[in-house]
């Protein structure tokens, strides 16, 4: 019997139930404690953060000066949290692309948050943080690829490796993360942006990454 014709017509919906099944898997180990309220797909590049604090290629001392724009949701000030952190005030009253209130060579860390994507010249953005961080000093960069169109301030931009590196061309080193998988945007698609403890609950934890299906990226930038 030539079973050929019928692996050809199952063959699309073999990838969608195995990738369903990791995810029921993944899910079930799943834990994601105290970003339980945050939204899934920032969990994984949080969780590399840590890595980069742990590792020390992220000074998180009290002598370590930091800074966030864009406003906060409160995760990367925990994570550093033995840090002077200070949360700029939101736009339009501090804009990226224009941060005179700030002196050259003045802060150690300066964090972006998915902000990026809403900044009309985001090369500006870049420069302006690139004078204000001091030497040896880090930006730290989150930013979107494959998610929808979003927010209430403009939604410009979306950024590929390739294209951080770019904008990050002047910084002395820069390490770029990404993470995605086919699966995870197949539920955002569907299901908007569930936060990890629903994520979990509804068995959609696909925590692996397939590199060339990225959903965020996470960038380290050093001047």
């Amino acid at each position: 019997m030539n079973l050929k014709p019928i692996r050809n017509v199952l063959r699309p919906y073999l990838g969608p139930i195995v990738q369903g099944l990791k995810a029921m898997r993944e899910s079930a180990s799943f834990s994601p404690e105290e970003l339980s309220g945050q939204h899934f797909v920032r969990y994984p590049y949080y969780m590399k953060l840590k890595v980069w604090v742990t590792q020390g290629t992220i000074p998180n001392t009290a002598l370590t000066r930091a800074i966030e724009f864009g406003a906060s949701n409160g995760v990367i000030p925990a994570i550093l949290n033995k840090t002077n952190y200070t949360v700029a005030p939101n736009w339009p009253e501090v804009d990226i692309q224009h941060l005179h209130q700030y002196k050259d060579d003045n802060f150690d860390v300066v964090v972006i948050d998915q902000i990026l994507e809403h900044v009309a010249d985001p090369k500006s953005a870049i420069n302006e943080i690139f004078r204000i961080l001091r030497k040896g000093g880090t930006c730290i960069c989150a930013t979107p690829f494959l998610i929808k169109i979003h927010g209430n301030y403009g939604d410009y931009w979306r950024f590929a490796e390739l294209g951080l590196r770019q904008l990050f061309s002047q910084y002395s080193e820069v390490e770029v993360f990404g993470w995605g998988n086919r699966f995870t945007l197949a539920t955002t698609m569907y299901s908007g942006w569930l936060d990890c403890l629903t994520t979990k609950r509804r068995l959609r934890a696909l925590i692996h990454c397939e590199p060339e299906w990225p959903l965020v990226y996470l960038t380290r930038a050093v001047k």
